[in-house]
């Protein structure tokens, strides 16, 4: 599935950064972000679900497009224990 936003964008440099816990894209120019957690999460729960993620945007003022894919068989992939470790550790602090 596709999720597109109209906010401030994302600089291609920033395309993978974003997936990292508590990243956060110039911080001290906006004010009004988040905890940085969301696409951590995310990213988490795509790797569980042995899925792949992506991000798209034009840069600073243009939106992002973020692509989400995921399986239909389970996965049988021992890297997805630690990618729930890594959401349950997050959101237990």
């Amino acid at each position: 599935f596709k999720v597109r936003d109209y906010g401030r964008g994302i600089p291609k440099a920033d395309f993978e950064n974003i997936w990292d816990e508590l990243y956060q894209i110039n911080r001290e120019h906006y004010e009004d972000q988040g905890s940085g957690c969301g696409l951590a999460i995310v990213d988490g729960a795509v790797k569980i679900h042995g899925g792949s993620r992506n991000v798209e945007s034009e840069g600073i003022g243009n939106g992002s497009t973020f692509t989400i894919r995921i399986p239909v068989t389970p996965p049988d992939n021992p890297d997805s224990y630690e990618a729930f470790d890594g959401i349950a550790s997050m959101m237990s602090q």
